[in-house]
């Protein structure tokens, strides 16, 4: 369910734990991952405005602090250094770090601008080479 009550797509992948006391709609509850395919800057651009932009503005994983990004990668692509254009200045970002593996990286965005505030989303990017 989205931010704002909407029954809409779901990620390509959702891990459920074991369903803690206070939790009310299993359905919004878990690790939500979307997978694309990374394969050149066009594809990138496509990971941020059809994946990101889900979790950003609660389509994705609106009750949950985090979720995740998955990318077959076809080329060279690193996720820190392919991704920093794109989240410096768009997606509420408010931070978005590199890890010392060179296939992963982690971005921080604000959800408090919706129309129906949620809380704010932490990525994990996750790219492995195909």
């Amino acid at each position: 369910m989205t931010a704002d009550g909407r029954i809409e797509k779901m990620p390509d992948l959702v891990f459920r734990p074991p369903v803690s006391r206070g939790v009310r709609n299993r359905s919004e509850w878990g690790y939500f991952v979307e997978c694309k395919i990374i394969d050149g800057s066009v594809t990138i651009r496509l990971y941020c405005k059809e994946g990101v932009t889900r979790f950003v503005n609660g389509e994705y994983c609106a009750r949950m602090p985090s979720g995740g990004m998955l990318a077959y990668v076809r080329d060279a692509s690193t996720p820190y250094i392919s991704l920093q254009p794109h989240l410096e200045m768009a997606f509420e970002t408010q931070s978005h770090i590199s890890r010392e593996e060179t296939d992963m990286s982690d971005s921080l965005h604000s959800r408090r601008g919706l129309s129906n505030p949620c809380v704010d989303i932490a990525l994990t990017h996750l790219w492995l080479r195909t």
